[in-house]
């Protein structure tokens, strides 16, 4: 990690930070990891994903294309 983050603060209260841009990537990834973790309803979703794949439920890869192209038909 190069660089280094700069907070701006007025009045004792953080109000902006200035990311280096090698971090960018970073930061959006861990932002939209939070985005998903704070809707309830996907995290509930992925859960179920993750157990019906650990109870052989799952469809993976070409077998999912070719459910869901069944599907369409």
């Amino acid at each position: 990690m190069h660089g280094k983050v700069i907070t701006l603060t007025g009045r004792g209260e953080r109000l902006a930070a200035v990311v280096p841009a090698e971090q960018i990537d970073l930061v959006e990834r861990l932002q939209e990891t939070i985005d998903v973790l704070s809707d309830t309803e996907a995290v509930q979703a992925i859960m179920e994903s993750r157990m019906s794949i650990t109870v052989g439920e799952g469809v993976r890869g070409v077998e999912a294309v070719r459910a869901l192209l069944d599907q369409r038909q």
